[in-house]
């Protein structure tokens, strides 16, 4: 009886163990190869359990976007600025079978970092030769117009995608771009000066254009205010003119009448004399007492035809 109860463990035992070697699960991120004495033998894309034989392995792979990082060793522009940094390149698997094909190795792992190498020796080193097309200006410059790192990115991912699809390793390039990416410290000292420089030329350039533009508001204004007291001073002479004609009919009435003019001028003192009020205490033979009770002789005018 007690053998008999350990017959019924050990089989069960056996029976779990070569139930667990006949069924493998794959999640919806993954997908698998089925493979029987290191021959491919079914391909597995919908996630599930999945039964197998047990002298055959599952091999899955996750289908997941990749991101692999790289430093930029350094590289000179067109115009010879050296330049370093770092960049991502996203990627992932798109046909198991060709990717396992191609690396070749025991493990997961193994066929990863196997690719990611490649990707660094072949893709990404060719890849950085697409700088050298650039100017320093173009990469690092406020002017939108003129800045083209996006340019330059967009570049490198079309040439990294068609090294994926010449070297055909069932591998997609989905995205790519740069860390940061800046100077190396040899230069970085040039480069300041250099936009210290350009800085001071655009400042002087703004000074004298804002010289030219105040001398000619100034210039302006004097020609404005010469013609004003130009028309002025022509504005004077005419009414001027006027005054000494006018003048001059009165002069000749004056000098027909000598007496009557003198007598009306000093009325007319009088009259700036009194033009508050003033109290004046007079004698009877002061002159202004006798203006105002003498008369001088009127003549009749004749004027001269």
């Amino acid at each position: 009886m007690k053998k008999q109860f350990v017959l019924v463990v050990g089989f069960a035992i056996v029976l779990g163990l070569l139930s667990y070697s006949m069924f493998f699960a794959v999640r919806t991120s993954e997908q698998a190869l089925v493979v029987s004495f290191g021959k491919v033998v079914a391909q597995v894309e919908e996630p599930g359990l999945k039964f197998i034989w047990p002298w055959q392995k599952p091999v899955k792979f996750d289908m997941r976007v990749r991101s692999l990082a790289q430093e930029l060793k350094e590289t000179a522009t067109k115009d010879q600025a050296n330049l370093v940094g770092s960049f991502f390149l996203n990627w992932k698997i798109v046909d198991v079978k060709k990717f396992y094909d191609t690396m070749g190795m025991s493990s997961s792992d193994q066929r990863i970092l196997e690719a990611e190498n490649r990707m660094r020796s072949q893709w990404l080193s060719a890849a950085s030769n697409e700088i050298t097309k650039y100017h320093f200006e173009e990469l690092f410059n406020t002017d939108i117009d003129k800045f083209k790192l996006q340019d330059l990115e967009t570049g490198m991912l079309d040439l990294l995608k068609a090294s994926a699809a010449n070297d055909d390793y069932g591998i997609e390039v989905v995205g790519f771009g740069f860390h940061k990416l800046g100077v190396s410290k040899e230069v970085t000292a040039g480069v300041f000066s250099r936009m210290t420089a350009d800085r001071q030329a655009e400042s002087t350039k703004l000074l004298e254009e804002g010289k030219t533009i105040g001398e000619n508001i100034v210039n302006k204004a004097k020609a404005q205010a010469e013609a004003i007291i130009s028309e002025a001073y022509a504005k004077e002479m005419e009414i001027r003119a006027e005054g000494d004609a006018a003048a001059a009919e009165y002069s000749v009435a004056f000098m027909a009448n000598p007496e009557l003019a003198k007598f009306l001028r000093k009325i007319e003192t009088l009259k700036k004399t009194l033009a508050n009020r003033t109290t004046l205490v007079l004698d009877a033979d002061s002159p202004i007492y006798k203006l105002l009770n003498e008369r001088p002789e009127v003549k009749d005018f004749v004027p001269e035809k």
